[in-house]
């Protein structure tokens, strides 16, 4: 009785093996972003910060994921220097309240991806929205990152 249960358990291992996997659950593996300013290395799920570049430039902490599935949406901290603050190894960071929604899945290799960034903050007695897109800056350019607008505070 034990040779046929472990003879059953192995055919249905086999079958299980042969049978491609229904396009339904190959959508179930997460969406990922590439949130650590490293190319297409190290992407993520539901991050705790996203960095946009080195020196000077902006990040979003302390990020605390309300959903995660066709679009991604996050609140926390957006951490700026003062604009035209020099030299910028001396400027200090301040925080901002921050939204981040996260949306539009791409395809890289076999690593889906969000491709797009709008971020919502609060500065001066302001709202202030922003869009960037994971992208390579030129047509000759092998490494992506989150390019936004060329204004304050340039994500």
């Amino acid at each position: 009785m034990r040779l046929r249960t472990a003879l059953a358990a192995a055919a249905l291992t086999a079958l299980a093996a042969a049978v491609p996997m229904p396009a339904a659950l190959a959508g179930a593996t997460p969406v990922k972003v590439y949130a650590a300013d490293a190319g297409w290395n190290y992407p993520s799920v539901r991050p705790s910060a996203i960095y946009f570049g080195q020196g000077g430039s902006p990040f979003i902490t302390r990020l605390h994921w309300q959903w995660w599935y066709k679009t991604g949406y996050a609140t926390g901290r957006l951490w700026t220097v003062t604009p035209g603050c020099a030299p910028l190894a001396k400027c200090k960071y301040y925080p901002h309240w921050i939204s981040v929604r996260l949306s539009t899945i791409k395809l890289h290799g076999t690593v889906r991806y969000f491709y797009a960034m709008r971020v919502k903050f609060w500065h001066n007695g302001a709202w202030h929205w922003q869009t960037a897109h994971f992208r390579t800056f030129c047509s000759t350019c092998t490494a992506p990152f989150w390019i936004g607008p060329s204004s304050w505070p340039y994500l």
